[in-house]
């Protein structure tokens, strides 16, 4: 045999043997024979060496002594340093431990000692998100994995009624988990569908329950804030970006960041609040309705209500919730009364507590004898219905303009002004460029809502703002459209209708608050209405306005001017002629002329129009007012005056309710208690 060939067959040894040899020469043909095969039998030797290559070189001794002694202790070496580089990429859970071993004879003699290279897996806690099932135990130095499921249920085999499994290798678990036994107890697991959830949670790894709970909380604020649901997987980047606690250890599909994920932890979140709000009001002496109908674009008809009632048993604090929105089939009073009462029925709620119901003012809710509100009354007798009192104020405002059908024009130049401007990306940059030109502010033009009358308060007030940029712009662009403008009478309307609108909007801010004391409705009203009379009724005209005041004063020359920081100056000449148009029976609009005096006339009539039709709409004045029994505040500080009112206040809510619903005689000696001593409190 040549000699690069045994040592060939000698590095193969080494490494199928995982050898590590001494670093010091073999100086007898006994060691190295064992070494190379095993035995230190020349015959042996022999036999080994026929059935391989059917040669033997016999002075072995002499070769190896004298000249490859040093080359094989270089490769040993080798071998040794290449296995020290590479002993940590095997697979990722392997730890590489060296441990010594005995210092007996070894086949290279007593004179080193020898260190065993021996390879651990470590167990991953990652395996568990994975595979739900899997736990670890460990009972002093050894390491075993069980399943949760066999365990429980007594499954044979290690992972249930034994010791556990030995080898820690994600495969094992694979295994496993296609294994029969464990299908059993998987199926006997998810069979219990009515473990409690307190049993649930205890199971839960509490590092996974706190991950879960994170990216609840981040599902819920999404949902809570009226944000998309396509937001929720940038909102999870940002918290691993920010490093948030309690985070999914993985950014994959199974560590709850989808927006799948997302939909399913809001379905358990509301689930859970409708439970604890049918249980508050279940729990309530008494419950309210506020119910509106809404048409959506695939026009479908939904109720929306919404419920007012006593939290912590009658005893708390009012409170006003979203309850539901039931889908309709119609409009008509009797859908809608059978879909409060199924929806009373789903809920488990008693209908003899409903005291109070407020809708809009459509017929089939509030028609006299089969209206939705009649027919709930015929199941609780002394229900009260309240006409929505945000919807009663728009509707008297709408009442008022109909007697001037010249506002009508305003709204058409409105809407011009916004479809101008909007419908061209370019009239629209050059308009802005012109309010940065005018030192204006740069704003954008309002649309008129028609469903939401107040809304024009609002688009008269940024009209008004825009006015001297509007001219302008229309003076080169639009000369027919600028023209109909400048007309004194269509600018006074709208300077007219930003005040009175404006007036009339902060009263409905005051009704749609979340909160708001009925015995502050009426005072809220006379206040609005008084202010609306001082303005416009009074010896000065406009006097106290915002906007019609000062724009009577810069137009007594006949013309509007505006001058910029500059110095650079924008004149309109304005017209005092009557308004164009005509209305839909082919009769002009406007028959009178465009004078002041003429303006001042017809606005003064329209704010008496207003305030009759405000007054008209609110029929129950004098029940908000009776409130005010409720309220000590109100109270007239003289001992007469106090009893006076107390009598009026009392009978007039006796007039609203009914005798027949309280206890009259025993109302009447508290009353006569409160007044007594309600002198101690102011």
């Amino acid at each position: 045999m040549s000699q690069r060939t045994l040592f060939d067959a000698f590095k193969k040894f080494i490494n199928k043997k995982e050898l590590e040899m001494p670093k010091k020469s073999m100086h007898t043909r006994n060691e190295m024979m064992y070494a190379l095969f095993g035995s230190d039998d020349e015959v042996d030797v022999n036999e080994t060496d026929d059935m391989h290559t059917k040669v033997l070189d016999m002075d072995l001794n002499n070769a190896l002594a004298e000249e490859n002694a040093n080359a094989s202790m270089h490769c040993i070496e080798s071998v040794h340093n290449y296995d020290s580089v590479h002993e940590n990429k095997d697979d990722e859970n392997i730890v590489v431990v060296k441990s010594p071993l005995h210092n007996g004879s070894t086949p290279f003699g007593t004179q080193a000692s020898e260190a065993k290279v021996k390879k651990m897996r470590r167990y991953k806690s990652t395996w568990e998100i994975e595979f739900p099932f899997l736990k670890l135990v460990v009972d002093g130095s050894e390491v075993r994995m069980k399943c949760i499921w066999c365990e429980k249920y007594r499954i044979d085999g290690p992972w249930g009624k034994g010791d556990g499994c030995k080898t820690i290798m994600k495969g094992a678990i694979r295994k496993h988990n296609k294994s029969s036994e464990h299908k059993l107890g998987r199926s006997r697991w998810y069979a219990e569908k009515d473990k409690k959830i307190t049993e649930h949670a205890s199971i839960m790894h509490g590092r996974n329950k706190s991950r879960v709970i994170t990216c609840m909380k981040l599902a819920y604020f999404v949902s809570n804030q009226d944000i998309s649901l396509m937001k929720y997987e940038a909102l999870c980047e940002l918290a691993f970006s920010l490093d948030v606690k309690d985070m999914p250890l993985r950014r994959d599909y199974s560590s709850y960041i989808n927006i799948m994920a997302a939909k399913d932890f809001i379905t358990c979140i509301s689930c859970y609040l409708e439970n604890h709000q049918r249980n508050d009001l279940s729990h309530s002496p008494y419950l309210a309705l506020i119910i509106d109908e809404s048409t959506d674009r695939a026009l479908e008809k939904h109720l929306i209500v919404y419920a007012s009632y006593l939290n912590k048993d009658g005893l708390g604090i009012s409170k006003c919730e979203f309850l539901k929105v039931i889908l309709v089939a119609n409009g008509y009073a009797q859908t809608k009364y059978n879909a409060i009462m199924n929806m009373f029925f789903e809920m488990s709620l008693d209908i003899k507590h409903l005291v109070g119901i407020s809708t809009d003012g459509d017929s089939s809710m509030l028609g006299c004898h089969e209206g939705l509100v009649s027919k709930l009354s015929r199941d609780v007798p002394n229900l009260i219905a309240v006409h929505c009192v945000a919807h009663r104020e728009a509707l008297a405002i709408v009442d008022a303009c109909k007697g001037f059908p010249c506002l009508s024009y305003v709204d058409k130049i409105a809407n011009k002004v916004y479809s101008w401007i909007n419908a061209s990306n370019v009239r629209h940059l050059d308009f802005q460029k012109l309010l940065q030109e005018m030192n204006l502010q740069v704003l954008e033009v309002l649309q008129i809502h028609d469903v939401r009358w107040l809304a024009r308060g609002n688009v008269m007030v940024r009209l008004v703002k825009l006015l001297p940029a509007i001219l302008t712009f229309w003076k080169c662009q639009a000369p027919m459209w600028y023209e109909k403008l400048c007309i004194f009478k269509v600018l006074f309307c709208i300077h007219l209708l930003a005040d009175v609108l404006l007036e009339l909007d902060g009263l409905n801010k005051i009704f749609q608050k979340e909160s708001i004391d009925i015995t502050s409705f009426s005072t809220s009203i006379e206040v609005c209405l008084n202010t609306l009379r001082k303005k416009s009724l009074g010896d000065t005209f406009a006097k106290g306005t915002i906007y019609l005041k000062l724009f009577i004063e810069n137009a007594q020359m006949g013309y509007l001017k505006h001058v910029n920081e500059n110095g650079e100056e924008y004149t309109h000449t304005l017209l005092y002629v009557s308004m164009p148009g005509k209305d839909k029976n082919g009769f002009p609009l406007d028959i009178q002329d465009g004078s002041l005096n003429t303006c001042i006339e017809m606005a003064k009539g329209f704010v008496l129009k207003v305030i009759d039709c405000v007054n008209e709409r609110f029929p129950d004045m004098y029940f908000f007012n009776a409130s005010k029994l409720f309220s000590p505040m109100y109270y007239p500080s003289e001992e007469d005056e106090r009893d006076r009112k107390a009598i009026i206040w009392f009978s007039r809510l006796l007039t609203r309710i009914g005798n027949h619903v309280i206890n009259v005689n025993g109302c009447e000696k508290r009353v006569e208690g409160i007044c007594r001593y309600s002198i101690l409190w102011m």
